[in-house]
């Protein structure tokens, strides 16, 4: 029972307790453990059913067990309570079932001293509970992905990977070495959130690193290679340190890639609160960009696409788990855990392509789930952040569990060290991945791979040999021998069945230095195979050969999409190194623009490529073309080249982009360059020229690629009153330029609103712009191009619904329509459709927690004179509130349906509540409520009862709105732009978690939900919550839910306060009743 002191004293140093209090207790635990130790030395089994502490460890293992939901077939035990193993971020086994954890008390958000370290478990006697307990690595900040490679422990805790060494196999680790250094941020800039994560080794030998989108400025490693990543991705290395460099790019937050015996690599992502980027599902194949956040949003061509997206969570840790003694549906599948759904996933795949698809399997039930791994002796364990938030909140937090295949057969690890080179090469061919990845290291690191040459050589040609021993056996050749493997991996790639592996083993020694032949890799790219043809460009990227550029171009127009996608990358790769290779891609790229032959989709290609470099060779042979050019599809791909070569992404500084960054794209921190006058000059000609539906084409294209309207819209004014497409071409580029309009375009903006002979959608476009004009002269163009527009429904059923409703959330959410009522009612004037468009905006900023206080309490009080003092308008509110959805006159119009006035109001106000869900019941209880309010409670007692009591979701809307609550929450996508979404939160934390943030909103603030406070050089003060940062600018919006536009250059300093924006004691004067409904509404925003 030794372990049990060496688990307390961890939590003892982590608490503070005092010096007197630790000594006292210290000595009465070694007096309670002496008198267990003489019990068990008497009588064993009494000592267990008597010893107190067993009783106590028995009791909270069955308690956090209910919190495991296994499959049917799985034999569950807790592996680690808290006492011996907290705050578990990723766990890391060893082939024979030791089991490392990285435990961090600060999580995600504290900076805390010494809150993190390195725990070891062992489970001596089988018994499926760890019954050592080592500090392997006694005090190291924000530790994160574990890998257990060459008898050492890799460890990546920002900002540096560091491996450490038990020399005297003592449990503890005596010896580190830096591997990797700045490849995260440290606690002097900012928390370990949206960090560097988690380390998973592949059969190719690297160790692959999963990168939040806060990025690193600056890695080296321990050859002296530096690699700089501002955003998310996979960046590789050697366990020695070498070779650091970019794999895969563009993704959000990810924590942990499975990675297959076949190289197969998967990650779950995690989402971005309501910015449309939701929890995603990646497959990382080189070269690769996701997109986030720069092209996610308005460039998915240019993008991978997800697997799959699955919404709300958070996503977290991932395994591979490729084993004999795997249930075989469970089996050789990636699995990714979701902290914030609290499950484990199992997502089987089916090639596609060079592609996948991917579905998923709920396999494991775990509050908080963090990560899992697996080793060779039929052990899976799954860690859980149970009970815990973002930092520190005491020792009692998380657990790990264990599972185990009933009644497998799991086979005996050999020892490795006095294994021969045959045996080992046996092993490699076996069905087990842990004991493959073992015997290769083994092979590398006892020298023995020359040794093993022939039988390894023999193995990979082995048809009749599984795919996973064959590929392990080709990499270990060309990772042991380099150079004098090459003879074998070029025979070895006339196999179809192994060519893509063979081919991406020479890519990497090419990437080395060392000379390969071409042929093998030149051939791979015409290969059936469409993983083949991928690992073939991905090897010439690495190669680094411009020369190739010729036999790139026709694969960027693979039917493939994956190929395609790889292809220009590896184009723009090899254009974006020293003079000779940049060359020599322009000039393959001139080369297919000039041919008449070229079909569209390389013309395309090639132009795609050359918009990349900002070069001036490459800006010159596109504006050459683009003038010389008569093709309107040709010259649209040119102008596509210009407009992304006006600008570039400028020198990053080490600034965050934060949890909101711009998405407009395609750049996040643009800056015009050299050739930016003669590019634009050459857009503004090829403008000019445009006739007929070219015209609007192109402004999207310079829309798109955010070209100031100062430069544009000049001309398209100049040309609006004689060419419809000018208008066209005004609307398409302010929508997606969003700057505010000036009042010179409203008239255009409102005759295209307001045509008849163009598709709805058209014209909800030019509402949108003229919606975001904030002069007083928007007011009538845009209720009467609403009206215009809401007037089709009744007759064309190519109207949806939703589109009508967002026509009319352009004026309800326009700063000078909701700036004066009288305006709005004088406006209604009009005709019965303007007035009927009034109501609905009355209802909405009666109930806006954005609107200013005069002007809410202005509508609201017409809302209640007309209502007391007009039958008539009665009927017409009632009316309004079915159209907007309103549950604001909830109260009202359940009384009227209470009360036959003869005149058929009843009949409406039933009709009403029927449409609107509202419970009428429901709403009288909350009317005579009469209950204690929750200032009459203790925090403790109110959570406990809202957690046993459920409300009305109807009346809960209702609280929402006037609680305004929606100042600084967004309830769902219509409303995101206002800020956090609570839909991914309701989705994520549970009912009792969700009241205490509403209780005590400062007590635990999740990302997004932040408070800043920023000082400008005039002199005011900001304080708020960020909604949205670009570089060179960010969007606030305050406690009263009013939005700032503050550009930095105008910040003199920014800080996070450690408090919510949010009040505490706003929900004290509501009953529990009434705050069990606000929460069944909130809760019901996820689902």
């Amino acid at each position: 029972m030794a372990y049990q002191t060496t688990s307390w004293v961890f939590c003892y140093r982590r608490c503070a307790i005092g010096r007197s209090v630790r000594v006292v207790l210290l000595f009465l635990l070694c007096c309670l453990l002496a008198g267990g130790r003489q019990a068990l030395a008497a009588d064993p089994e009494a000592a267990v059913a008597e010893d107190p502490a067993a009783v106590l460890r028995a009791q909270k293992r069955a308690d956090l067990l209910r919190e495991v939901q296994a499959p049917e077939g799985f034999r569950t035990t807790i592996f680690a309570t808290p006492n011996e193993a907290n705050y578990p971020v990723f766990v890391a086994a060893t082939v024979d079932g030791t089991l490392f954890v990285s435990s961090d008390g600060n999580g995600s958000l504290g900076r805390d001293p010494q809150r993190g370290r390195i725990v070891r478990l062992r489970d001596t006697d089988n018994d499926g509970h760890a019954d050592e307990v080592k500090e392997f690595v006694g005090d190291i900040d924000s530790p994160r992905g574990l890998l257990w490679v060459d008898n050492r422990l890799i460890v990546l805790h920002p900002p540096h990977v560091t491996a450490f060494t038990d020399t005297d196999n003592d449990g503890i680790a005596d010896k580190r070495q830096q591997l990797i250094g700045g490849i995260a941020f440290d606690f002097s800039q900012r928390p370990a959130d949206h960090t560097s994560n988690g380390l998973a080794i592949g059969a190719d030998g690297w160790v692959y690193a999963a990168i939040g989108d806060f990025g690193f400025m600056d890695a080296e490693g321990t050859d002296g290679k530096h690699l700089q990543l501002r955003g998310g991705g996979i960046v590789r290395f050697r366990p020695d340190g070498t070779g650091l460099s970019l794999f895969s790019r563009g993704t959000r937050n990810i924590l942990e890639a499975a990675i297959s015996p076949l190289l197969v690599m998967i990650a779950r992502d995690n989402t971005n609160d309501g910015g449309g980027w939701d929890v995603r599902l990646h497959a990382f194949t080189g070269l690769e960009d996701h997109g986030y956040p720069r092209r996610y949003m308005h460039f998915t061509d240019e993008i991978i696409a997800p697997l799959a997206d699955y919404g709300g969570g958070s996503g977290t840790g991932a395994c591979w788990i490729d084993e004999p003694w795997m249930p075989e549906q469970w089996n050789n599948s990636p699995y990714t855990c979701d902290w914030g759904t609290g499950k484990i996933f199992q997502h089987p795949l089916v090639t596609k392509g060079a592609g996948y698809e991917a579905k998923q399997n709920l396999f494991l039930g775990l509050t908080r789930a963090t990560d899992l791994d697996v080793d060779a002796q039929g052990h899976i364990y799954a860690a859980s952040w149970r009970g815990g938030m973002f930092k520190w909140d005491g020792p009692e937090i998380g657990f790990i569990a264990c599972l185990t295949p009933e009644g497998a057969t799991v086979p005996s690890v050999p020892n490795f060290q006095q294994a021969t080179a045959a045996t080992l090469v046996t092993i490699l061919a076996g069905p087990s991945q842990r004991l493959r990845l073992e015997s290769q290291r083994t092979l590398l690191g006892r020298a023995l791979v020359a040794e093993a040459a022939d039988s390894l050589a023999a193995l990979a040609s082995n048809s009749e040999a599984i795919l996973a021993g064959r590929v392990a056996a080709i990499f270990t050749l060309a990772l042991g021998e380099k150079a004098a493997a090459i003879p074998v991996l070029k025979t070895l790639a006339d196999q179809p069945a192994i060519a893509a592996w063979v081919v991406r083993a020479l890519g990497d020694l090419a990437a080395e230095g060392i000379p390969i032949p071409r042929e093998p890799v030149r051939a791979a790219l015409a290969a059936l195979d469409a993983r083949t043809r991928r690992e073939a460009i991905v090897a010439i990227a690495r190669i680094g050969d411009g020369l190739e550029a010729p036999l790139l171009l026709p694969l960027a127009a693979d039917s493939d999409p994956i190929v395609g996608h790889t292809a220009i990358e590896a184009l723009v790769s090899l254009g974006q190194q020293a003079a000779p290779v940049e060359s020599a891609v322009i000039a393959a790229c001139n080369a297919a623009l000039d041919a008449s032959t070229t079909s569209a989709a390389i013309h395309r290609a090639a132009s795609r490529v050359l918009g990349e470099l900002h070069t001036l060779a490459a800006s010159e042979a596109v504006i050459a073309r683009l003038a010389a050019s008569h093709d309107p599809a040709r010259r649209a791909d040119l102008v596509w080249a210009a407009a992304r070569q006006f600008r570039r992404e400028s020198v990053w500084k080490g600034d965050s982009w934060g949890t909101r960054p711009d998405t407009r794209g395609p750049y996040y921190s643009a800056e015009e360059w050299d050739a930016s006058p003669q590019v634009l000059a050459a857009l503004l000609v090829a403008m000019k020229n445009a006739r007929g539906a070219e015209l609007p084409a192109l402004d999207r294209t310079l829309g798109l690629h955010r070209i100031k309207a100062e430069h544009v819209m000049p001309a398209l004014l100049a040309r609006a009153a004689q060419e419809p497409a000018a208008c066209l071409a005004i609307v398409t580029f302010l929508d997606l330029d969003g700057s505010v309009p000036k009042d010179d375009v409203l008239p255009v903006l409102q005759a295209v609103a307001e045509n008849t002979l163009l598709p709805a959608s058209e014209r909800l476009t030019a509402i949108r712009v003229l919606g975001r004009s904030t002069s007083a002269k928007v007011v009538k163009p845009l209720l009467d191009a609403i009206v215009s527009l809401q007037s089709l429904l009744p007759n064309a059923a190519e109207v949806p619904p939703d589109l009508i409703a967002a026509a009319k959330r352009c004026a309800c959410e326009n700063a000078a329509v909701v700036s004066d009522m009288q305006i709005i009612c004088s406006h209604a004037q009009a005709s019965v459709s303007h007035a009927a468009l009034a109501d609905e905006i009355l209802l909405s900023v009666a109930g806006s927690g954005t609107a200013k206080s005069a002007v809410r309490g202005d509508a609201a009080a017409r809302l209640e004179s007309d209502w007391k003092n007009d039958p008539a308008r009665r009927r017409a509110l009632i009316a309004a509130s079915v159209r907007s959805g309103s549950k604001l006159l909830a109260n009202v119009i359940v009384a009227t349906a209470d009360h036959d006035d003869g005149n058929g109001l009843k009949q409406a106000a039933c009709a009403a509540l029927d449409s609107l869900g509202i419970d009428a019941a429901k709403v009288r209880e909350s009317v005579h409520e009469t209950g204690p309010k929750l200032s009459a409670y203790a925090v403790d007692r109110v959570l406990e009862l809202v957690d046993q009591q459920r409300g009305d979701r109807a009346s809960g809307a209702e609280l929402f709105v006037s609680k305004k609550c929606t100042a600084c929450h967004a309830a769902g996508a219509n409303s995101a732009s206002l800020g956090p979404s609570l839909a991914n939160a309701a989705g994520v934390y549970n009912r009792r978690q969700l009241a205490e943030s509403v209780l005590l909103p400062s007590k635990s603030i999740a990302q997004g939900f932040a408070t800043t406070a920023i000082g400008l050089h005039d002199g005011r003060q900001l304080v708020g919550f960020i909604t949205s940062e670009a570089a060179d600018a960010l969007t606030m919006r305050d406690g009263q839910g009013a939005e700032h536009r503050v550009e930095k250059s105008a910040i003199e300093d920014r800080s996070q306060l450690p408090t919510s924006i949010m009040p505490e004691g706003l929900v004290a004067d509501l009953t529990i009743a009434q705050f069990a409904s606000l929460i069944d509404f909130i809760e019901g925003i996820g689902k």
